[in-house]
């Protein structure tokens, strides 16, 4: 969630009121409250639900009270997820202020660190935005950093790497444009120093390939790395980790599913099907996952379903129980081939309400295991009418008796029409959205 106007300020012991809410400063003696007299374990239970989805409202939580500022100093959990999210410019200064303060308070915690560059962001030194066109972007290069940038930069890595001995998980993520580039080339050239508990990383660019090269780049310590997130295209090989140690992969597919052979061990596998102009997946290998226990599955806007329609058949998962589709595409060609029909969970997330008519009415009854299905919110009317009519003719799983519909992410970011591509992407987990269960009535289950 993004910084709402509100800055951080190094804390001194003679201050309560550092902390600011737009040019509201919160008084210092205020009359005492009934919130004031909750236990201390109930505080920090509020707290922490406030502090989850968005990590910058442990700074503001300082500014209420002289207690509530202990109790938030005392807790380093609460400072344990930094997030960088600078709007423009003038957000920077906040934000290393914010992240000495996180740094400080979260004590010898491990770190959750995000990463985020709108174009925005970044001013050249002459005062201008943008280049005028990629023509200019070798001379953009060499431009040396702002000072707030230089500044950011050193705040999150700290003296030496000191800072990233403590990272847990590292989310990366940059908006195309060059002046962003120039930063994320800045702060990846810094990123040569060890990360041994560093278990999560995320990488949202456009490319693998600018960042990492074959016999060296950033990140040269991943031995601990479980959760590889690369929304990019480009060689994963590049990236220094240990494919046998990864538990969840999610990336995109542009090249033949051989890349995934290394990765034994998955119980977690999104894949965005990113094929290249005129290939196809006909003869690629069949790879088994022993242990996969959830795949996504995604297809491209430019592919074909001719090309791609041979994916579902090399990928053998005998322990899979949740089969998560993000779009008409990807639901029709799963269908038709016939795979996973052992699942016990099904996720139909795609804005069409035809497709999802068409999936429950054509191939529902196929998937005989079935114990949970979820789908849009829009869609629980037209879902629940689906297998209403398929409990009529006695074409639906017997063991079906949980709807659900995906209400939000863990941000709080309601799922809607107009933003289920960015709210529903193939690098989020089941476990990143809030689920709504809807009982099925006694006349959907029975037939009549």
């Amino acid at each position: 969630m993004e910084n709402q106007g509100v800055s951080v300020s190094p804390i001194d012991e003679g201050s309560h009121a550092q902390v600011t809410a737009g040019d509201a400063v919160i008084p210092p003696n205020r009359p005492r409250a009934t919130i004031d007299i909750l236990p201390e374990e109930i505080l920090l239970c509020i707290f922490k639900v406030l502090v989850e989805p968005d990590p910058l409202a442990a700074g503001r939580l300082l500014g209420v009270s002289k207690d509530w500022r202990y109790l938030v100093r005392m807790t380093p959990s609460l400072w344990s997820q930094i997030q960088v999210v600078p709007r423009k410019p003038s957000d920077i200064t906040s934000y290393i202020q914010y992240i000495e303060t996180a740094y400080a308070y979260s004590a010898n915690l491990p770190l959750h660190i995000t990463i985020s560059l709108p174009p925005s962001a970044y001013v050249r030194p002459d005062g201008s935005r943008e280049p005028s066109s990629w023509l200019n972007s070798a001379r953009v290069a060499l431009e040396p950093l702002p000072p707030d940038i230089e500044r950011l930069k050193q705040a999150i890595i700290g003296h030496d790497g000191a800072n990233a001995l403590r990272w847990r998980s590292l989310r990366l993520r940059m908006k195309q444009s060059l002046g962003t580039d120039r930063i994320m080339r800045a702060f990846m050239a810094e990123f040569k120093y060890p990360t041994p508990n560093l278990e999560s990383l995320s990488l949202h660019l456009w490319g693998v390939d600018p960042y990492f090269r074959p016999n060296k780049g950033p990140l040269p310590d991943l031995g601990s790395l479980r959760c590889l997130t690369v929304d990019a295209g480009g060689h994963l090989g590049y990236i220094k980790f240990a494919p046998a140690m990864i538990h969840t992969l999610c990336f995109r597919l542009w090249r033949s599913t051989n890349v995934l052979f290394p990765f034994i061990n998955l119980r977690n596998l999104s894949i965005v099907s990113w094929l290249n102009t005129n290939s196809s997946y006909d003869d690629d290998p069949v790879i088994t996952f022993p242990f996969l226990d959830c795949l996504t599955l995604q297809w491209s806007t430019h592919e074909s379903k001719e090309s791609t329609a041979a994916l579902p058949y090399k990928i053998r998962a005998p322990s899979l129980t949740t089969l998560r589709l993000l779009d008409g595409l990807s639901m029709a060609i799963v269908a038709e081939a016939g795979e996973f029909l052992h699942i016990r969970a099904l996720d139909l997330l795609v804005p069409s309400s035809d497709m999802v008519a068409s999936f429950l009415d054509l191939h529902l009854h196929k998937y005989s295991a079935l114990v949970t299905l979820a789908v849009c919110p829009w869609h629980l009317e037209l879902a629940k009418t689906g297998l209403h009519a398929r409990r009529l003719v006695g074409e639906a799983p017997v063991g079906l008796n949980v709807l659900y519909s995906v209400y939000a992410d863990k941000e709080g970011v309601e799922l809607e029409k107009g933003n289920i591509s960015e709210v529903i992407a193939p690098w989020r987990l089941p476990n990143d959205f809030v689920y709504r269960e809807h009982g099925l009535s006694m006349s959907t289950h029975n037939v009549q």
